[in-house]
């Protein structure tokens, strides 16, 4: 009997699933079989708790793109890499379709391909929130300009122009306590690396640094893998704001991405600014056009 004849057959159908989770912090596979499988030439392993996945959408009134959420448990490899940190520039989730008693190796299909959106985590479990690649290139977005005081670059992008090396250096990690990571030397002053990133070069995870104290690093979920001895890079961050770290860190004014001088009074409607001015500017408009016979 074909795949096709067994998906489709309500009494010899025994359909077996396949995710797999690629990104640059590593690969992940989980089969939703109670054993552990092979498909398509790679090994899948099983999951506590399992990987619950949601319908794909195939349409709705506003035409979003079709979308995938997968579930799993918030203990997991998987969701401590991906769900408490920054989420990877690029997660791309494979899944594939067969049934038992088929040759995995050949006779199995590709059920979706989609490329990560979102990650959150509630109580227990963790959530990935996955788009069709293919729906995502064709419908496409146009870039949005904002107007604001803050930078709009990404730092270290090709607009920031700032080279990432330039302000990266090591350390040694030399405790570990679930948030708090202690290094034997910062090389910085207390709150200087806020904003800014810690990567384990032994395995490539990184977090956003929210501060730090005393050569202690605080940041936003304990690492997945980080031991005593670990050499990590220590990336400083930006404030984006009012080109404070743009001219005193960075020294890159030229490259700065905010209109920091966009005033924030109006003196011709704001009587806060002057109020003798803006009497003499309603008097002499007056004056100047004021209609015979109209007051």
């Amino acid at each position: 009997m074909s795949y096709e004849q067994k998906d489709k057959s309500v009494k010899d159908g025994a359909p077996v699933e396949f995710y797999k989770f690629s990104s640059a912090l590593g690969v992940f596979r989980y089969t939703s079989d109670n054993v552990p499988g092979d498909c398509d030439g790679e090994h899948y392993e099983v999951l506590p708790g399992g990987v619950e996945r949601t319908a794909i959408e195939t349409g709705s009134v506003v035409d979003t793109i079709m979308t995938m959420d997968f579930s799993f448990s918030a203990k997991s490899d998987l969701a401590k890499l991906y769900c408490y940190g920054t989420t990877p520039e690029e997660l791309i989730v494979e899944v594939r379709r067969a049934h038992r008693g088929d040759d995995w190796a050949t006779d199995f299909k590709i059920e979706w391909l989609g490329i990560g959106l979102d990650t959150s985590v509630r109580g227990m479990l963790a959530t990935i929130k996955t788009g069709s690649i293919i729906q995502a290139k064709l419908s496409g977005n146009v870039a949005t300009v904002y107007y604001q005081r803050m930078c709009n670059h990404v730092l270290f992008d090709a607009r920031c122009k700032v080279n990432k090396a330039d302000f990266t250096f090591t350390a040694t990690v030399t405790k570990v306590q679930n948030q708090l990571i202690t290094v034997d030397n910062d090389a910085t002053t207390n709150g200087e690396l806020k904003a800014g990133e810690i990567q384990v070069i032994r395995t490539g995870e990184s977090r956003i640094i929210h501060d730090n104290q005393d050569n202690i690093i605080a940041v936003s979920y304990p690492f997945g893998d980080v031991q005593e001895g670990d050499t990590v890079n220590l990336v400083y961050g930006c404030d984006h704001a009012r080109m404070g770290h743009c001219k005193n860190r960075f020294d890159n004014v030229v490259n700065f991405g905010g209109f920091p001088f966009i005033p924030v009074t109006n003196p011709f409607t704001d009587l806060n600014f002057d109020g003798k001015i803006i009497t003499k500017i309603k008097q002499d408009f007056y004056e100047k056009y004021t209609i015979p016979g109209l007051t």
